[in-house]
């Protein structure tokens, strides 16, 4: 009998060391996530209440440095539909063309107090060019156009490569997976977003329905790199590397 309960009171002890630490392990979690879920709320009511701000200054920069540039992406999305930036945007988008590009925007955002975030460049640029400043954390992302066809330009994303994420991309194959995305650029309009005018594709549905879909208007997940069902009019470049340098 006393070994019965010997063998009770030993196993309930494990049950509890057990469900302790499982206990821990779970409260952990929790505030792991939590953390990470007020950093994001905060995050966000940020850019809603600075992305503005970001946006005008990276606006002086590149007028500053006389090159033309254009509102573009989730950007323009968000002011085409809604009227504001996308509610759970991260970041800015400006496009430019790639012929354009020379150290003076660099400085030019320089001097607006920005910081670079990243530079991902294919063939040392002369081919795609990718560059991201940073502001009161804050991203602007700058994307490279240059001719594809009578029609089309071309315009570079970048992505790990399957199975590898950031840091094991660039050790082991010397950069990023190259997403080449077609575009119908064709000429351009000028806009008045909250008393500040910017240009943006003048063929803007055209523009926005080619990349995004049809139903773009209609808020839903959209992923570039899955290019068989969202990012349609993109092919990946086995055959090029985006170099990253971090600022």
């Amino acid at each position: 009998m006393r070994s019965n309960i010997r063998i009770f009171q030993e196993q309930f002890i494990v049950h509890i060391k057990k469900y302790r630490t499982l206990y821990h392990l779970v409260r952990a979690l929790y505030r792991i996530l939590t953390l990470k879920t007020f950093k994001s709320l905060l995050f966000k009511k940020h850019f809603k209440r600075n992305s503005f701000e970001i946006l005008v200054s990276a606006k002086r920069a590149l007028d500053s440095s006389k090159v033309k540039f254009w509102i573009d992406f989730g950007t323009l999305l968000g002011i085409y539909r809604e009227g504001d930036v996308i509610e759970n945007d991260l970041d800015m988008d400006l496009g430019m063309y790639l012929s354009e590009y020379t150290e003076k925007v660099d400085n030019a955002f320089y001097k607006e107090g920005f910081k670079l975030y990243r530079k991902i460049v294919i063939d040392e640029g002369k081919y795609g060019l990718e560059v991201s400043f940073i502001k009161k954390g804050i991203k602007i992302d700058l994307f490279c156009y240059s001719k594809f066809n009578s029609h089309l330009f071309k315009v570079h994303s970048f992505s790990n490569f399957p199975g590898l994420g950031l840091t094991k991309s660039i050790k082991e194959k010397g950069g990023l997976r190259v997403i080449e995305q077609y575009m119908p650029l064709k000429n351009f309009k000028v806009i008045s977003f909250k008393d500040e005018e910017f240009l943006i594709p003048s063929n803007t549905e055209e523009y926005l329905s080619y990349h995004y879909g049809k139903d773009f208007m209609t808020p839903r997940r959209w992923d570039y790199t899955d290019l068989d069902n969202d990012n349609i009019h993109a092919i990946v470049l086995d055959d090029k590397v985006g170099k990253v340098y971090f600022g």
